[in-house]
């Protein structure tokens, strides 16, 4: 029969079939279907020769690595005209670690009223009370961004566990047992 694709008589639809077979035989309704890969194929190009997508096609073969196809794999071919997906949601930065002033705390402790319900001189008191009470050295409760009495026996407790001893530990924070707490509680300190 002249003029048929392939040579043979038929009485099927032949350019729609062949229409159908190159776009990788869809099932009826939509849905994937799939593509033989030839030589000298590309992701980019079986993509276009689809109409899909190449963001659409990759994520149709998660497994596939696109340096990585031959002749006669297999790929499966999204539903044309498919959105390509959404990129992964960036994961969520971690939180800053607090910054303590070494300056600030000393004048807080020296200064910082006792009372609760008083206005707190310096707000980052509360993350060197918190790891006092980790530490197990300052009551929860007592945890109120003063750095009270309480606070000073605590730091001051601190201190003689880092082996201070004297006018050293007298509750007021230095430099380096701050620094000690700091990198053991996770939060950085300035001057």
């Amino acid at each position: 029969m002249r003029g048929h694709r392939d040579g043979i008589a038929t009485e099927c639809p032949g350019g729609e079939l062949y229409a159908w077979v190159r776009a990788g035989m869809p099932r009826p309704g939509g849905g994937a279907a799939t593509h033989t890969v030839e030589p000298d194929q590309t992701m980019w190009s079986i993509s276009q020769q689809h109409g899909v997508d190449l963001d659409a096609l990759r994520a149709a073969n998660p497994k596939v690595r696109e340096d990585r196809i031959f002749p006669d794999d297999v790929l499966t071919i999204p539903k044309a005209g498919a959105p390509a997906p959404k990129p992964p949601a960036p994961k969520p930065t971690p939180p800053a670690r607090p910054v303590v002033s070494l300056a600030r705390l000393v004048q807080a402790a020296r200064v910082d009223p006792p009372k609760r319900g008083t206005p707190v001189s310096y707000s980052p008191t509360r993350v060197v009370e918190d790891a006092l009470a980790k530490e197990g050295l300052l009551t929860r409760s007592l945890v109120d961004g003063h750095f009270g009495t309480a606070t000073v026996s605590a730091y001051a407790a601190w201190q003689r566990r880092l082996g201070y001893r004297g006018r050293d530990a007298d509750g007021i924070p230095g430099r380096a047992s701050l620094n000690a707490l700091a990198k053991k509680y996770g939060f950085t300190t300035t001057n």
